[in-house]
């Protein structure tokens, strides 16, 4: 049973009731909508205009796009709320907004989902989704949840649909939009021996046919009635994010990345560190060329940079430049070429 906190008023100690506070602009019930990334402010990947032409992708942070079907086209990107608007309530920054410039053939879905890590989240349990969105006409946007217990093992299949497909009609002007769905419970069920189980929330656009949705404030709770949203501070936010992703992006002027030493006349080992992640994450490097080994002597253009070793929390990169100018157990750093633009990506999504 939760119990009201107790205060200090006018030197008298007092229990708040029910519907009180602490007014210490942190909510008494925090952590209640377990989307990440539902107001749309963390973008690790880019928050410019996206074009997504392979299932799986991610652009803002948390959320994948799935679809099947030949050719299609989507873009996604990160737009701002006019300031002073009041069609979305409490002044919300940012929201989704995502368009088929080039519709598919042969398409039979296409979703903007996120995956809850965990999938015994809210077993059993009624959870509300609640969210605003809109449309460039009158369009269908649907939504389903779906849980699956990971792999290794011999793990529970799939369920798909928990409590059936709800669906929304939008139109040109922001609306609100909740559903209350009851799911089912785990008993009896095995989890893979991965660690990799999830509850997923998708929202399934129109398929095969051209549209534009903006999509804000999503939220998924607890309960059978859609609460306020749950504003959570950005670096707060993007913590939690970079549990699963984190990016190292240079778009300055030869911006650091790491340092460490030169190994071999040809190769340098250097020490990354980043947030804690779910697992040990794979690195993505992007733009190899625009990387340099800088030691006292000059600057080496390099040619690979790939994963020497790495734990949940630090990656050893081997950075290989072209002949053999290293000197051998001196110092180095690992640098962004001049102005080029270049990234490391450490990936641990489910």
């Amino acid at each position: 049973m939760l119990k009201q906190p107790l205060v200090l008023s006018a030197g008298q100690q007092q229990q708040l009731q029910a519907a009180d506070y602490l007014n210490t602009g942190i909510p008494y019930w925090m952590h209640k909508n377990r989307i990440l990334n539902g107001d749309f402010n963390i973008w690790q990947r880019g928050t410019a205009l996206n074009t997504i032409t392979t299932t799986g992708a991610y652009f803002p942070d948390q959320w994948q796009f799935a679809f099947d079907g030949t050719s299609p086209s989507i873009n996604v990107q990160q737009k701002a709320f006019t300031v002073g608007q009041t069609s979305v309530p409490d002044n919300p920054a940012s929201y989704c907004e995502c368009s088929v410039s080039l519709a598919a053939s042969g398409q039979t879905f296409l979703e903007m989902l996120q995956r809850i890590e965990g999938s015994q989240t809210f077993q059993g349990q009624y959870v509300t989704i609640s969210f605003w969105a809109k449309a460039d006409a009158a369009r269908t946007l649907q939504f389903q949840i779906d849980r699956n217990y990971g792999t290794g093992g011999s793990p529970s299949s799939t369920e798909t649909a928990i409590g059936g497909v709800q669906s929304f009609s939008l139109s040109t002007s922001w609306q609100q939009f909740t559903a209350t769905i009851q799911l089912t419970g785990t008993s009896g069920k095995t989890l893979g021996t991965n660690g990799n189980d999830y509850l997923q929330l998708a929202f399934k656009f129109p398929v095969n046919s051209g549209f534009t949705i903006d999509i804000a404030h999503v939220q998924f709770e607890q309960g059978q009635n859609a609460t306020a949203f749950e504003y959570r501070n950005v670096q707060h936010e993007l913590i939690m994010c970079q549990r699963y992703f984190e990016s190292f992006i240079a778009t300055g002027s030869y911006e650091f990345f790491a340092q460490g030493y030169q190994h071999t006349t040809s190769n340098a080992r250097c020490s990354l560190s980043y947030a804690p992640k779910r697992v040990v994450p794979t690195l993505l490097v992007n733009n190899v060329g625009n990387f340099i080994v800088a030691n006292t002597t000059s600057n080496y253009v390099c040619t690979s940079i790939v994963n020497g070793g790495n734990t949940k929390s630090a990656i050893w990169l081997i950075c290989t430049v072209s002949g053999t100018p290293l000197i051998t157990g001196s110092g180095c750093l690992l640098l962004q070429n001049s102005t080029n633009v270049c990234s490391l990506y450490l990936s641990a999504e489910l």
